[in-house]
């Protein structure tokens, strides 16, 4: 019997998703297993019967793919890189088998995140928990006051996750109710506690152009003063926060990213080694790039790259003493595990070929968007100037079909519904 006859189903799928994300790598990587499986085993005659757009963003990912693995066979790294590249197949037929599952009930597609809010909430009160006796539901306990992660243990990405599944779950609404105001006052609460930078900043964007872009569309002038009157509680609540913990170095910090002269000034920091690195292999490898997952193993061949004169920033720091120390913490951050960009990422271990089938990819996906509230979380996520995880990693690949189909699905739903 084939899965979609079965009625429950697309109901209880994405909260599997959900919590196996959440369980860690090995449990969501056994669900988009099993997921590739069933649609090669049930479904995989039916990919003709795909529309014309949605064939063509998966026939780019299988180019995608080959690229993947040609990269691979011509790399010095060739047995440790085509091992892991031929496995990356597995997302693009997991996104096939979602594809299949929400494609035929398009019109319940937003009742079937319904139960990520209960499970939003739940992480919600695990982290004051946390907050509050500094262990949460699971017996996790904060690696630091500055850093809170809730359900995830070690793993820092609590705050991503919020904004992604946060943001998803916002978008499917069509009310804006008491409760919804609610919802976003705490997700702007346990965001920031998290200590994850970026995702407050991305999620604090997302939500303030989504919600004045409604008000004035609407012509709803009341609600943009009680919007900013929430805005104003949110930021006081945030800043009380801030004094009363370790959070204001962090984000002092952070501002000192765009300020010349500071010591965490950005081109001083890791990120900025990372950066450089990718671009150094990038510039040796320039049309398949060093191969598959291989940043960790060739960025070893630009040690000590970083010296007083290509460091042209450094000039406008007088003492010696600090120079050297800012060029020894540079050197040291050269060699990481990936570069900490998605497009950096690709560029360096992949080439250039790939990066332009994976643009191609996000462009058709753009272009099939008619909805502002779709298109803007699709740029907010895919905007290639910050610093992100992995996009080889499990769990940024299941998140990167996962958020291409599911705005997709929620734009054609509320477009529909108008």
């Amino acid at each position: 019997m084939k899965l979609y006859h079965f009625k429950y189903f697309p109901h209880f799928y994405l909260p599997i998703l959900m919590i196996a994300y959440i369980a860690g790598n090995a449990v969501i990587d056994l669900c988009v297993i099993l997921s590739g499986l069933s649609w090669l085993l049930i479904y995989r005659k039916n990919f003709f019967k795909f529309e014309k757009l949605i064939k063509s963003i998966f026939i780019l990912l299988f180019l995608f793919y080959f690229l993947l693995i040609i990269s691979s066979l011509f790399s010095e790294y060739f047995p440790y890189s085509i091992i892991k590249a031929s496995l990356f197949i597995r997302f693009i037929l997991f996104g096939l088998f979602f594809y299949e599952i929400f494609n035929k009930d398009l019109y319940k597609f937003s009742e079937y995140f319904n139960p990520i809010l209960f499970l939003l909430l739940f992480i919600y009160i695990d982290v004051i928990l946390q907050l509050i006796i500094g262990k949460d539901i699971f017996g996790f306990a904060y690696t630091s006051r500055d850093r809170l992660s809730g359900p995830f243990g070690d793993e820092l990405i609590l705050g991503s996750f919020i904004f992604i599944f946060g943001s998803l779950y916002i978008l499917t609404r069509s009310k804006y109710d008491l409760f919804f105001y609610f919802f976003l006052f705490l997700s702007f609460i346990i965001i920031s506690v998290t200590g994850e930078r970026v995702a407050f900043i991305k999620f604090t964007l997302f939500v303030v152009l989504l919600l004045l872009y409604i008000f004035f569309k609407n012509k709803e002038f009341k609600k943009i003063k009680i919007f900013i009157s929430l805005l104003i509680l949110i930021f006081t609540t945030y800043l009380t926060l801030l004094f009363k913990t370790d959070y204001l170095d962090r984000h002092t910090q952070f501002i000192e990213k765009f300020t010349p002269g500071t010591n965490n000034f950005i081109l001083y920091t890791g990120y900025y080694a990372h950066f450089t690195t990718a671009l150094n292999i990038f510039s040796d490898n320039p049309i398949l790039g060093s191969g598959f997952r291989s940043f960790r193993k060739e960025c070893k061949k630009y040690e000590n790259y970083f010296d007083i004169h290509n460091i042209p920033s450094l000039k406008n720091i007088k003492n010696e003493e600090t120079q050297l120390r800012i060029k020894d913490s540079l050197n040291r951050n050269i060699c990481t595990t990936h570069p900490h960009n998605f497009y950096l990422e690709i560029l360096s271990e992949t080439g250039l070929l790939a990066l332009i089938l994976f643009l191609s990819i996000l462009y058709l996906a753009y272009r099939k968007l008619i909805l502002f509230e779709t298109k803007l979380f699709f740029i907010i996520y895919f905007f290639p100037f910050i610093s992100t995880g992995s996009i080889f990693h499990g769990k940024n690949s299941f998140l990167l079909i996962f958020i291409l189909l599911s705005t997709l699905f929620i734009d054609r739903k509320k477009t529909i519904n108008k």
